[in-house]
């Protein structure tokens, strides 16, 4: 979620590594070293060991308002909770530091009764296409007119 976050505002790859490793590279020096719990979590056997190598130094995490720096402030905070190692350390959506209660999202409310089913919206597009397809019509009998009428002025 944080990755496609962060790519979304740079407008451009956040981890393109060249393979597994070099990624992983890439990923630690940005969000420094996994702990051993994380590391334990991670699914790949070769990326596990790679992580967990003892020959591998510590890397602190770098501070993300130098990754987007012209960012949001509340942007770079949410990307700071999202961008973790562990997806079990990823922020609830109910969570209120995740949108702040000064913001105008959370003043929103959602009423399921107001949802538009997948049948009426396609119905309202029906709608719409003979609406425009009534009025191509009317435009080109129009047309038809005019043309009728020029030939007739003319001869």
């Amino acid at each position: 979620m944080g990755c496609i976050f962060a790519e979304l505002i740079r407008r451009k790859p956040l981890f393109p590594g060249h393979n597994v490793y070099h990624q992983l590279d890439i990923i630690t020096d940005l969000l420094g070293s996994p702990s051993a719990v994380e590391i334990a979590k991670v699914r790949s056997e070769k990326a596990r060991n790679y992580l967990g190598h003892p020959s591998r130094a510590s890397k602190p995490p770098q501070d993300m308002s130098s990754l987007l720096p012209d960012a949001d402030p509340q942007a770079i905070a949410l990307l700071k909770r999202m961008l973790v190692f562990s997806s079990g350390s990823l922020p609830l959506c109910v969570d209120s530091e995740v949108i702040p209660a000064a913001h105008p999202a959370s003043n929103q409310t959602f009423d399921p009764d107001q949802r538009v089913s997948a049948s009426e919206a396609m119905q309202v597009r029906m709608m719409l296409m003979l609406l425009l397809t009534l009025l191509l019509a009317l435009l080109l009998a129009l047309l038809l007119i005019l043309l009728l009428t020029l030939q007739l002025l003319l001869t």
